[in-house]
């Protein structure tokens, strides 16, 4: 940048002196914004006023220059915000005797919103219009860069999940698969590598377990515990005559009644089957949650800044 130089002793002031002061404050003014969007430097808040709305006075960024606006009342959005033609004022007298202007100024003026035209212009909704902070941070975010949040402004979305122009959220979309975004809801985050891709999704939330789960076992059972052995025993039956020893059992064998002594022999080695009491009653499997204990963000992806239209 050029610097003015006064050397001792001094010199005439000239009108060049003072073009680079003003060229030089400009671009270090400028310099800072030249690669960002037309937007809103400060005010020219949205202020409702019956069904139409008054807006603020504030700089506007607009074709490569700072712009002034004074503010406009009774506006039905959406309007636009352009670069008026430069007024020059303060006319004096040069040394040629002719009157010259000594000041200009382009104003900044509002219009209703024309989309047909790729006139410039700063697009300003009910939501209000692109501003200079919004625009700065679009400068440095990349397409599919996420962020976590734990409470959402529900206004600042619409219906798809996209963030409003004119609000914080504006360039930001529900990590929901609309929009171009790529769909993470009801999904943990996995750090991509050999194994997993970026993009790539899989898991599950619960898991039914079958028998492949268990591995080889047996189960063992040293005492069969109480239990009994039925026959068809009718009661001890004592021979009125003495032909029979008292107290000698009456049993049953092929349908007719017999009497004698009863042997009951032994069933040899056989299994016997354990059933478990608990379970599923129908005997289907029920599934097993594998999750942990969790809170729930939203999650939401730059997909870059909404138009405005």
């Amino acid at each position: 940048m050029e610097l003015l130089l006064f050397d001792n002793g001094g010199r005439p002031r000239a009108n060049d002196d003072l073009n680079t002061l003003q060229a030089e404050m400009y671009y270090a003014m400028f310099g800072q914004l030249l690669d960002l969007p037309n937007c809103v430097v400060s005010g020219c808040e949205v202020y409702p006023n019956g069904s139409l709305v008054n807006v603020g006075h504030g700089l506007v960024w607009l074709d490569g220059q700072i712009l002034r606006f004074d503010g406009a009342y009774d506006q039905s959005l959406p309007v636009e915000l352009y670069a008026q033609a430069r007024v020059d004022t303060d006319f004096r007298p040069y040394q040629d005797g002719v009157s010259r202007a000594c000041l200009g100024e382009a104003l900044v003026g509002v219009r209703p919103l024309d989309v047909s035209t790729t006139a410039s212009k700063v697009i300003v909704r009910y939501e209000g219009a692109l501003r200079l902070s919004k625009a700065r941070d679009a400068a440095t975010r990349m397409v599919g860069e996420t962020k976590q949040m734990a409470k959402l402004t529900a206004d600042w979305f619409d219906q798809d999940g996209r963030g409003k122009y004119g609000t914080p959220a504006n360039g930001w979309q529900f990590n929901n698969g609309k929009n171009n975004a790529t769909n993470g809801q009801n999904k943990f985050p996995v750090a991509a590598g050999s194994q997993y891709t970026v993009g790539s999704a899989g898991g599950n939330a619960s898991v039914t377990l079958g028998m492949n789960n268990f591995p080889a076992h047996s189960h063992g059972m040293d005492n069969a515990g109480d239990h009994t052995h039925g026959t068809n025993v009718k009661g001890f039956y004592n021979s009125p005559d003495g032909a029979l020893p008292a107290n000698t059992i009456q049993y049953s064998n092929g349908g007719s009644s017999k009497y004698g002594d009863l042997t009951i022999s032994s069933a040899g080695t056989h299994n016997h089957n354990i059933q478990n009491a608990g379970g599923n009653a129908s005997g289907a499997a029920d599934a097993v949650a594998i999750i942990p204990p969790f809170f729930a963000y939203q999650v939401l992806e730059w997909i870059g800044l909404a138009p405005g239209f």
